[in-house]
């Protein structure tokens, strides 16, 4: 935000900043649920243009160049509002590890909407008991009133990264190929996947 703010853009600054959720102090965002699909409607629009825009370039998408704004801007509105798909669509994200961090991101906004959704239900519960109704504002919405908020993999960051294999980028999955990154993606996984990858380097090692 401080750039755009340098830039002499400080509108855009205020438009990235909506996603606090409202505080008992009254800091935050009352609309955050609105914010937050204004931010992904746009990110897609942005997105499709951005790809229209690289595809007629011909240019070949495994090399960093710069795209146009809507791209940078478009990845910007994708990450605040948790949604992978349309991140993972963006040429701005060119690699595995950009991916990475869509799909980390994206899963930690999901279950703090969740978080914030179960809160406002049992106060929403508790106050109509006692013949009352106050919400926890901004939280509002239920998951079934939007059918494009995205859904993420209740922790399973094993099936949330799963979604780099079948990125359109040709970048994102073939880097998501390379035994390096699979040994990455075993340690954010852990469990016993960490297990199992040494175990496949081992016998790999001995054929």
């Amino acid at each position: 935000t401080k750039l755009v703010d340098d830039c002499g853009q400080p509108w855009r600054a205020a438009s990235w900043t909506g996603g606090e959720p409202l505080s008992a102090d009254g800091s935050g965002n009352p609309a955050r649920a609105s914010w937050k699909r204004q931010c992904r409607e746009i990110s897609r629009r942005m997105s499709q243009i951005a790809n229209a825009d690289a595809s007629s370039t011909g240019e070949n998408a495994g090399s960093r160049r710069l795209y146009s704004s809507l791209a940078y801007e478009a990845a910007i509105l994708s990450l605040l509002s948790d949604d992978v798909d349309s991140a993972l669509r963006n040429p701005a994200f060119w690699t595995w590890e950009d991916g990475v961090h869509a799909v980390l991101r994206s899963e930690l906004g999901i279950i703090e909407d969740d978080v914030l959704r179960s809160h406002n239900s049992a106060r929403v519960e508790a106050c109509e008991q006692g013949g009352g109704h106050f919400p926890y504002p901004g939280t509002e919405f239920s998951g079934g009133e939007d059918g494009n908020m995205p859904r993420g993999n209740y922790g399973n960051l094993g099936a949330a990264l799963q979604k780099l294999q079948a990125s359109p980028i040709e970048r994102i999955r073939e880097e998501a190929g390379d035994p390096f990154r699979n040994g990455m993606t075993s340690f954010l996984v852990g469990q016993g996947a960490l297990k199992e990858f040494i175990e496949e380097c081992a016998a790999l090692s001995l054929e």
